[in-house]
């Protein structure tokens, strides 16, 4: 049905479905009827348009009704008697309804806004499933934990798929949990916050939320949770947003870690800083004393003949202490560097312990020290380097004595413990504080809050046993109840099987009884004259000379068994002039001893390269040197193989 454009709109209903085009306007008469009421009205202009009017609608084929504002039949054309069977004299003049239309405009625009209002409806729901779909599609691909939780006890109504992975669960196993089952560890905590939310309506935060997982990990997350709107105003449910923030926890206590490490490492410098301020002090002391006791000995004896031997001793006792004091350095220096190769073999821990404690017994005495000593009956046996195991243990009882009151007692112990020998030294003096005990083998490390450094010693002996200790695949403790109750060191070292005494048989007068021709070369003239000095003591014939070329006139022109020969010569050095030895007498070569003030390992490995037979450390030990010219002596008469370097 079209709307005349003219014309408000209106609806029909009739008895058949061809639409029909309806037009409103003011009544005028069709036909003869129509002239008869413009004349009436009396308007020729309105005749007119009523007449220009038939012309259009007479012809038309669509069926053309005119009608009044009442409703009343105005004009009815051809197509109109042929669509309802009825021509324009029944239909004119009568109401629409009797000639079978009926005004549906009301019912069609009410049609009309009911079709418009499905398709606003129908539109509505199509943009809240495509809200929907995105939103579900946002949530099933958050990066962030997602869910609803749902009733008193908060059961999970729904979860997303970055839920289940942060759980490490399956989703089966979450849907329907109440919180409690959800997150047993920390339940007690989420509960009063998701039930916060529930009575005040508003997000509620959990910063840092640390969650135990089934796998025995633990995530850290921030979790927000907000109220779902419900009837009546109140939350139907709460849903959660978790992010994960492990690695950003992990981060920050990485970072926390990181200051703790710098300030540990701050503080420990600041303290090893004081220790080398303490060390430097004590060290200035330690070389002081002793060269003081030296020096003042040196003017008595010159000027005091009756005290003279005396204050040699004196000198002779401060001289071994200073060279002591060189050696822990050196050695601590060494150990550091990683220098120190053992030389192991079948030692027995008696041994060990009559050489050492001969060496100690002067000290002991002076202080009115008592000594026990107690080893198994069946002998005490390990593999281990003998010098280093002596060292470890004069250390042991050097600092027993030092830290004991005169008239103390100290005792030595040694004893199998499965497969371990383990080795005591206990003493009944000054003790060790037990703030000190953890750091007792720190290099440096002296017990604080005394004026006696006469008794501190430069704090290095403890570190060098440790580390010595240590490189025989040992470990050595410190134990002490406080000051004034004593200290035990305990060294546990790898065992041996005890094995069968065996017969020795010394030849020890023998050797020292050797007399030798040796050849002294060193460029300082004290220490020249004072080597030959002692070797003469021991009945030795000695030479002198103070460079390489005169030890090369020397060696041409006399018959030398030994050769103690400095490294650091002036012109032609030491290995230069062993080498020209080697080279020009070949087998008549005497036995070279290198003298030198270094005594690393690649330095007795370069001595041993340019032909030495041994290597010395200065200054050397008078008891040491005399038996060893005389066992180089023997041994180049008799023709073996000289004796290793060591």
């Amino acid at each position: 049905m079209r709307r005349a454009s003219n014309a408000s709109p209106a609806w029909r209903d009739g008895p058949r479905l061809t639409p029909c085009i309806v037009r409103a306007h003011h009544p005028v008469a069709d036909g003869a009827r129509g002239a008869v009421a413009g004349r009436r009205r009396g308007g020729a202009r309105r005749w007119t348009r009523g007449r220009r009017r038939r012309r259009v609608v007479e012809p038309s084929g669509d069926a053309t009704i005119s009608f009044t504002r009442e409703g009343t039949v105005v004009s009815w054309n051809w197509a109109a008697e042929r669509l309802f069977g009825y021509g324009a004299e029944h239909a004119i003049g009568r109401p629409m309804a009797q000639v079978g239309i009926h005004d549906v405009t009301d019912r069609r625009r009410a049609e009309q806004d009911r079709a418009a209002s499905v398709a606003r409806e129908q539109a509505a729901l199509a943009e809240a499933e495509r809200e929907r779909d995105f939103a579900q599609l946002v949530i099933a691909n958050a990066p962030i934990g997602i869910g609803v939780l749902e009733g008193p006890d908060h059961r999970a109504r729904m979860v997303n798929p970055r839920t289940v992975e942060l759980s490490g669960t399956t989703a089966a196993k979450l849907l329907g949990r109440s919180i409690d089952e959800l997150v047993p560890e920390v339940a007690h905590v989420v509960r009063p916050v998701i039930d916060r939310v529930y009575d005040s309506g508003k997000p509620a935060v959990l910063r840092e939320l640390a969650v135990p997982l089934p796998n025995g990990t633990t995530i850290y997350a921030d979790v927000t949770y907000a109220p779902l709107p419900g009837d009546g105003g109140k939350p139907a449910g709460v849903i959660y947003l978790a992010q994960d923030v492990s690695d950003r926890k992990r981060a920050e206590a990485d970072r926390q870690g990181l200051l703790a490490i710098a300030e540990r490492a701050r503080a420990e410098a600041e303290s090893a800083n004081r220790a080398k301020d303490e060390f430097l002090a004590t060290l200035t002391h330690e070389l002081r004393n002793p060269l003081a006791a030296v020096r003042n000995a040196v003017i008595t004896a010159r000027l005091d003949e009756p005290r003279r031997e005396r204050a040699l001793e004196i000198a002779w006792r401060q001289v071994d202490q200073l060279v002591r004091i060189v050696e822990d350095l050196l050695e601590v220096t060494r150990i550091s560097q990683g220098r120190i190769q053992l030389r192991k073999e079948r030692v027995s821990l008696a041994t060990v312990l009559e050489h050492v404690v001969e060496r100690v017994r002067p000290q002991l005495d002076e202080r009115g020290h008592a000594l026990s000593v107690s080893l198994p009956s069946r002998g005490v046996e390990l593999e281990a380097d003998p010098a280093r195991l002596e060292q470890v243990l004069d250390n042991l009882l050097v600092n027993a004595a030092k830290y004991t009151a005169p008239g103390g007692h100290i005792a030595v112990t040694g004893e199998y413990q499965g497969e371990e020998v383990v080795l005591r030294v206990r003493d009944d003096g000054r003790g060790i504080a037990l703030d000190m005990l953890p750091r007792v083998f720190d290099l440096f490390a002296q017990a604080e809050g005394t004026l006696d450094r006469a008794e501190c010693g430069l704090g290095v002996g403890l570190t060098v046993v440790q580390k010595l200790v240590e490189l025989h695949g040992g470990r050595v403790a410190a134990f002490s109840e406080g000051p004034g109750t004593g200290a035990e060191f305990m060294v546990r070292l790898p065992a041996l099987p005890a094995a069968p005494p065996a017969v020795e048989v010394s030849a020890t007068a023998d050797v020292v009884a050797g007399r030798a021709r040796v050849l002294v070369v060193e460029d300082n003239v004290d220490v020249a004259d004072s080597l030959a000095m002692i070797l003469e003591l021991f009945g030795h014939e000695v030479q002198i000379t103070h460079d390489g070329v005169a030890a090369l006139a020397a060696v041409h022109t006399g018959t030398f068994d030994i050769v103690l020969l400095d490294i650091g010569l002036p012109g032609m050095d030491g290995y230069d002039v062993a080498r020209r030895i080697r080279g020009e007498l070949g087998p008549t070569t005497p036995a070279l001893v290198a003298l030198t003030g270094y005594g690393r390992d690649e330095d007795k490995e370069r001595s041993r390269a340019a032909g030495f037979d041994q290597h010395l450390v200065k200054p050397i030990d008078p008891d040491m040197l005399g038996p060893l010219v005389a066992r180089l002596a023997m041994t180049h008469e008799t023709g073996p193989e000289p004796a290793p370097l060591h």
